[in-house]
């Protein structure tokens, strides 16, 4: 019997072991198809590469040509300037009664509808690198140096690829690290000749490169930079390691903004290297070079200056793509918190919002260029209310607000948050958003991302509305339409919202857009009157234009 149980047992053993070899066998040939799938596609990648740089470097190498720069797009001279009956209402709070539905109105049919400005980029395809990109390893910049450089065992040699030369710069108050791999020591530019600039393209493809261009990549996408932010990240990378502006800095930001699969040319003014980058938006108060049919724009220096340049024309590979001044997200930079303001609601005291944000982020949108998409100056209030708020002005605020509007009637829920955002013509920051003139405060119109209206102490109109839409979106799922309404023989112009209702509202006096059998009833940010479908005085719905948000 015991002999039979060891048999048993032996045969059992036996039977593992087999199973466990075979399981074995397949586990290695899963890894090595893989193992040879990632080689084959780095080294199609390395080769994919390897032929454009030094086909570029070749071009770049050859005389420049020569190309006339072209006058900046100003921005539309308007002033969002309300008509003075409705100032004086502001002026007085206490007068301002909620009342309940008046004779509802037709709806006015849409006249000049932009479809979502998303769409246009949807046929864009994204940016693709001509590196094959990797995953950053968690929190890879805070590991000491020393604990990365005892990986090398050998001496640094040529072309061996990763190499160990970490170095910090501050973007925005972010502390940002990469592998410059000695590039510091090897890259200058004492003169954008074609001979310099191949030489220093020449250079920058060398494979001990590449983890920079990763790097970098790995940080636009972990902190959601975007395409501009991402071409700004660059150039702080470029001063921090060479001097502001300088030639070897322009140099590596249009080098790796160029890996990163972007459309850039390079251009000389007088010895000094331009960068070229192109965009479908329109930017203002810049001026641009046409090269192919595309506007591009010069990255450093006057960039109002109409000036002939040198550049070369040709491009790097059929694959390079626009970048895009849409924000789909907004940047997780570090953050350094504002002092804390409390807004609230004079009709509902109840309704309030205790808030600081990322000053870090301030600065940032301080620096965003104002641009429209094609020729129609109406998209330029679509980039600054598609941006979402950060998530942690979210966490400050909405779950307060949610829980004041859970319960209530979609009307009143409307009506309650305009009487949040409506401003007051009081100078009271503290309790209210105060309505200014951006010509008084900025010598010009400047919209304001919605955490930028949190901040700063007087907005106008544009500004209310993109906060309120922003709001409406986030906490009610509602559509918005931003609605503009021009004064015919003046600079005057007024912005405002309509939201989306399935059913009438029960107060208001009904004025409503129609599109695609919705109905959109207005809903202004800037009057005094919270009630959803009051248009403000003066303000003509007939000939209002709309754009759809997402």
């Amino acid at each position: 019997m015991k002999r039979l149980s060891a048999l048993i047992i032996a045969m059992a053993v036996c039977t593992s072991l087999g199973a466990q070899t075979a399981m074995d066998r397949y586990r290695d040939s899963i890894n090595a198809l893989y193992n040879r799938h990632r080689t084959e596609v780095n080294t199609r990648y390395a080769n994919f590469r390897d032929s454009c740089n030094a086909a570029y470097a070749k071009v770049l190498a050859k005389a420049w040509g020569s190309i006339e720069g072209r006058a900046p797009i100003e921005a539309p001279k308007e002033e969002m300037r309300l008509p003075e009956e409705v100032l004086e209402e502001m002026r007085n709070p206490e007068h301002q009664i909620v009342r309940t539905q008046e004779a509802p109105t037709a709806a006015f049919s849409v006249q000049g509808i932009i479809s979502s400005v998303r769409n246009f980029f949807r046929g864009l395809q994204p940016p693709e690198p001509m590196v094959k990109k990797r995953e950053r390893p968690e929190k890879e910049a805070e590991k000491p140096v020393k604990e990365h450089s005892q990986q090398q065992e050998k001496p640094l040699q040529e072309d061996i690829g990763w190499t160990s030369d970490p170095f910090t710069f501050d973007y925005y108050g972010t502390e940002m690290k990469v592998d410059m791999a000695h590039l510091r020591d090897s890259l200058h530019l004492p003169s954008a000749t074609p001979a310099n600039v191949s030489g220093a393209w020449t250079l920058c493809s060398r494979p001990r490169y590449e983890g920079l261009i990763q790097d970098c990549l790995a940080l636009r996408d972990e902190y959601k930079l975007g395409d501009w932010g991402y071409l700004q990240m660059l150039r702080a990378l470029g001063n921090a390691a060479f001097g502001e502006d300088s030639n070897e800095s322009t140099f590596l930001a249009a080098y790796i903004f160029c890996q990163s699969g972007y459309r850039i040319r390079l251009g000389e003014d007088e010895g000094r290297l331009m960068m070229l980058y192109d965009t479908r938006h329109s930017i203002y108060g810049r001026s641009y070079w046409i090269i192919g049919q595309r506007n591009f724009y010069t990255l450093t220096g006057d960039l109002r200056r109409v000036k002939t340049i040198h550049t070369c024309e040709e491009a790097i590979n059929q694959r390079e793509q626009p970048l895009s001044l849409m924000l789909m997200d907004e940047p997780r930079l570090e953050s350094s918190r504002s002092k804390s303001r409390v807004v609230r609601s004079v009709k509902y005291p109840e309704m309030q919002m205790t808030v600081s944000v990322n000053e870090n982020l301030i600065r940032y949108f301080n620096d965003y260029p104002s641009s429209q998409i094609g020729d129609n100056a109406l998209t330029r209030w679509a980039i600054y209310a598609n941006t979402p708020l950060a998530d942690e002005v979210k966490q400050q605020i909405y779950p307060y607000l949610k829980e004041k509007l859970q319960g209530l009637p979609a009307d009143e829920q409307v009506c309650r948050l305009l009487s949040l955002v409506q401003p007051r013509h009081y100078d009271d920051p503290e309790t209210s958003l105060v309505y200014g003139l951006d010509e008084k405060a900025w010598g010009r119109d400047r919209a304001f991302f919605a955490e930028e209206t949190l901040f700063y102490p007087y907005s106008d109109c544009e500004d209310h509305a993109i906060l309120f839409s922003r709001l409406v979106r986030d906490l009610l799922g509602r559509d918005v339409l931003l609605v503009y309404y021009s004064t015919p023989g003046s600079t005057a112009g007024h912005l405002a919202t309509a939201v989306q209702f399935d059913t009438p509202p029960s107060m208001g006096n009904g004025n409503a857009f129609r599109l695609d059998d919705k109905l959109y009833y207005v809903c202004d940010p800037t009057n005094w009157d919270p009630r959803p479908g009051v248009t403000m005085k003066g303000m003509d719905n007939s000939t209002a234009q709309v754009i759809l948000l997402q």
